[in-house]
């Protein structure tokens, strides 16, 4: 199956022997192996080929690379950034611009921060088991004014915030009063 306007590239530290696609497909190039005959050293071509890919526990597309006989498995939405943008910067996470794990084409993916891909899950109502509560421990609702992301990108709610602020006020006054 030859699939039009589809652009591969090189996977990123594998010499040649993958390539990825803008479409997130992955597959083996044409290569040389010598192998050890019967009658001396003999050389083949082995074809590549598209490799088919697996869902790992989350819901993530990913493929088995090898090299020098070692497997690897791998995400296939890193690969497509690796190769058509970059490598992932530090801090950054891959972003699914429309929340679906499977699709994994280029303009489907973007390098973010956990804190972006966080909130953007969460504005597409499709949260992790951190946001999947209406309500904070103490039994405030999680709405856009009370409800804010923290680093991590976890929500954390605002009336709690400012209770523990005032709190922690009181006490500091408290001790500077003794």
């Amino acid at each position: 199956m030859t699939l039009t306007n589809e652009t591969w590239r090189p996977v990123v530290g594998y010499d040649g022997r993958y390539s990825v696609s803008d479409l997130g497909r992955v597959r083996g190039e044409n290569r040389y192996c010598t192998y050890d005959g019967r009658h001396g050293p003999t050389t083949r071509i082995t074809r590549g080929k598209v490799l088919s890919q697996s869902i790992d526990s989350i819901g993530y597309r990913t493929v088995i690379l090898s090299m020098n006989a070692v497997p690897k498995s791998f995400r296939v939405h890193r690969l497509v950034l690796e190769a058509f943008i970059g490598p992932r910067p530090d801090g950054m996470v891959c972003r699914h611009l429309n929340d679906d794990k499977a699709d994994n084409t280029l303009a489907n993916l973007a390098w973010v921060t956990y804190l972006e891909n966080s909130a953007d899950a969460i504005r597409n109502g499709n949260p992790n088991q951190h946001t999947g509560k209406t309500h904070c421990i103490h039994g405030h609702e999680f709405t856009p004014e009370n409800t804010y992301i923290r680093t991590n990108g976890n929500r954390a709610c605002r009336t709690c915030l400012r209770q523990f602020k005032k709190n922690y006020h009181d006490r500091k006054k408290d001790k500077s009063d003794d």
